[in-house]
């Protein structure tokens, strides 16, 4: 039994079933299946709305961990030196206004720090 590979140059080659195909064709295989890596790999994650980690905070409310991560990105996007910063990083958590982002950083700051004192 043998089945057809194009070769580099692009002329036919015979290829025994089940011997090894050159590289280009492995490539070309796995590139024709991508739909089911990519259910596979969907469904050993889990559903990303099963469990919300929320936290609850006197001071800046609730927040889950979607608000939480957008709030520490934009920490990282929007530097000190801007004079609109607060309004940029509300502008990108969802909703939370400037406050309430404030109040959370002023909160996250002081665990850290708190953290970092007592290593």
């Amino acid at each position: 039994d043998t089945s057809s590979s194009q070769t580099s140059n692009g002329t036919a080659a015979a290829v025994p079933n089940g011997a090894a195909k050159p590289a280009g064709a492995a490539a070309s295989a796995a590139a024709e299946k991508p739909a089911a890596a990519e259910k596979a790999a969907a469904a050993a994650k889990p559903a990303a709305s099963a469990v919300v980690k929320k936290v609850v905070s006197s001071e800046s409310g609730e927040w889950n961990e979607e608000q939480e991560l957008a709030l520490v990105q934009a920490l990282k996007q929007f530097g000190k030196e801007l004079p609109d910063r607060w309004e940029r990083i509300a502008g990108v958590v969802p909703g939370k206004g400037k406050a309430a982002c404030f109040k959370r950083f002023k909160e996250l700051r002081d665990v850290f720090r708190a953290k970092k004192d007592g290593a």
